[in-house]
Parts: structure tokens; sequence; C-alpha cells
């Protein structure tokens, strides 16, 4: 589930040439961005389930999902 934890450093590592000086602390402030994601996601779920199913909520999200697999997909870059 968590598998971002053990690849996204190696993966910046190699792709950004930034992430090489460590001094700057980008690798920090990638984890901190997705932890404060994971934050914002279940505190947007837990106020959405007050008032939707969640059934509607995995429908919802299922839709968006499709749809943003389906603009990348027809991307050209």
């Amino acid at each position: 589930m968590y598998v971002f934890v053990f690849m996204w450093t190696p993966l910046l590592s190699e792709s950004v040439k930034e992430f090489h000086d460590s001094s700057l602390g980008l690798h920090g402030l990638t984890f901190a961005a997705f932890m404060v994601s994971v934050m914002i996601g279940s505190s947007v779920y837990s106020l959405v389930r007050t008032f939707y199913s969640v059934e509607a909520i995995y429908m919802a999200m299922l839709g968006v999902a499709a749809s943003t697999f389906l603009v990348v997909s027809r991307s050209s870059v």
C-alpha cells in the first residue's frame, strides 16, 4: 500500500538533479508533502462520509480515477 515510501527517494534522486544536494532538504519536504496529502485525504473523507454512503464515495472516486487515467493516456507529453 505504501510502496512510495520505499520508491520515492531513489526515483527522485535519479530524475531530479537538485535532490543530490542534501543541504536543500528536498527529501524531507517531499515526504512532508506526502504525509500532509494523506492527512488531507483522511480529513476530507471523514467530512464527506457524514453526507454520503461509502458506496457512493467509492463510485465517485472510481470515476475520478478512471477519468484521470483517460486524460493521462490520451496526453501527448
